[in-house]
């Protein structure tokens, strides 16, 4: 199991990139989805992230894109 801490402060795309990093170490052929929580208000449906807590720049972030 991979596990890394994020650059919480930065900017949506620098902890963005910090996630994928960390899923880039787990994929492989055996792997069919990926969950990911959050402290925030998140709308399921269209997988859009609202308001996370500690992370600052996440307002309004389509984490499911």
């Amino acid at each position: 199991m991979a596990s890394s801490r994020i650059r919480s402060n930065g900017p949506v795309e620098e902890v963005m990139e910090d996630i994928f990093a960390v899923a880039d170490q787990l994929i492989d052929n055996s792997v069919e989805a990926i969950g990911i929580g959050v402290p925030g208000v998140v709308d399921i449906n269209e997988g859009i992230v609202y308001d996370v807590q500690y992370i600052p720049s996440w307002k309004e972030v389509q984490l499911k894109n």
